[in-house]
């Protein structure tokens, strides 16, 4: 039952009342977006949303509209979609492309716009679902909180890897700190799924380079001379030993756009990652118009000779030449990708597990 203000629960019962519907629309980057169908702005404190974001104005302009609100009294998921104009100030095609509406959240409730003093009436509380984009107009689903209670929660038996590269559950490292004096490392337990040390070189000429600790002991008090080939060894004057890895995250320049999917780039130093290792991995743009994405590109393809990017999907708006990004490795978790990251006690998939084929099979008799 919704706790009602006994002054806005008389004016309720009124025959003519001056009831106005209101929309709170907080982004997962934090921004808020408010609106109502009142024909004048109505200032407001939603304190019990429970956000703290103090008084705010639920415009009158902002075009927001919305279908008629289901709900029943046996957990079913409220059915609604908000509607509005895509302005070029407020709800942009970019924003809505770049996935910032994804899961925001959304409170919907009325007001007596003519005496704010009585609170709010809540209708629903929820979430953004799909969103899709019709002319100049967005077509929004709302997933009230009942939603929640659908998600499966719990892991499901795969061939491949479950979790995503870097992840906490994954424990590879993509940035090592850097290299320190006198300091004690460890290699990673043969018996455990523990990472051991990864370090990189405090040397900028050094950054497509990763070293990883094969021998434990208390490192010198100078930095080593790196060797940089692969799979190559520096060994310590304090005993540390390190192996040569090609570094899991790089710095890279937009050369030659084809699109807004497929780019060249170049690094300095120049990278020489084979076509395997960025593979299936993420872009961060950290300039130009993509720099502001929630979510990371992720890499379809990397061609070391061409040094070309070719992104799953393409980016929501234009790349020009000599934007600046960051490019992670990939996994196309498998067990033996994650063995290549010295990583396999970490392993979540189960390759060896029969399929459901093994449950319909039936005897063969042997001929002969």
């Amino acid at each position: 039952m919704k706790s009602v203000d006994s002054g806005l629960n008389t004016h309720i019962g009124l025959t003519t009342t001056s009831l106005a519907t209101c929309w709170k629309i907080k982004r997962t980057d934090g921004v808020i977006l408010t609106a109502t169908d009142h024909d004048v702005d109505i200032p407001f404190d939603l304190v019990d949303d429970g956000e703290g974001d103090g008084e705010l104005i639920y415009k009158s302009d902002t075009g927001f509209n919305r279908s008629a609100l289901e709900g029943t009294a046996d957990f079913k998921v409220g059915n609604m979609e908000l509607l509005g104009l895509i302005e070029s100030t407020t709800i942009t095609k970019a924003d809505i492309r770049s996935e910032r509406y994804d899961f925001a959240q959304v409170w919907i409730f009325q007001v007596n716009w003519k005496d704010t003093s009585q609170n709010e009436l809540k209708l629903q509380t929820g979430y953004l679902g799909q969103i899709s984009i019709l002319d100049d107009i967005f077509v929004a689903e709302f997933r009230d909180l009942l939603q929640l209670f659908l998600n499966e929660i719990g892991d499901i038996v795969t061939e491949e890897c479950r979790v995503d590269l870097f992840d906490i559950k994954c424990k590879v490292t993509e940035t090592p700190n850097d290299w320190l004096a006198t300091t004690a490392y460890a290699i990673t337990s043969a018996q455990a799924a523990e990472v051991g040390d990864y370090v990189k070189s405090t040397v900028a000429g050094d950054s497509n380079r990763i070293f990883r600790c094969t021998v434990g002991g208390t490192s010198h008090s100078a930095e080593p001379t790196w060797n940089l080939t692969i799979g190559g060894s520096t060994v310590e004057t304090g005993g540390v030993t390190w192996e040569t890895l090609q570094a899991n995250r790089v710095t890279a320049t937009v050369d030659v756009v084809t699109e807004r999917a497929t780019f060249t780039i170049t690094t300095s130093p120049a990278t020489d990652a084979p076509d395997l290792h960025f593979r299936e991995g993420t872009a961060i743009f950290t300039s130009g118009p993509n720099s502001t994405l929630v979510k990371r590109g992720v890499i379809k393809d990397w061609d070391l000779g061409t040094r070309t990017i070719t992104l799953a999907r393409p980016m929501p708006d234009n790349i020009t030449s000599g934007e600046t990004l960051l490019i992670s490795a990939g996994c196309d978790k498998s067990d033996e990708r994650c063995a290549a990251y010295f990583n396999i006690f970490n392993f979540r998939g189960f390759p060896h597990v029969p399929g459901q084929n093994k449950i319909v099979e039936v005897p063969i008799r042997p001929t002969g």
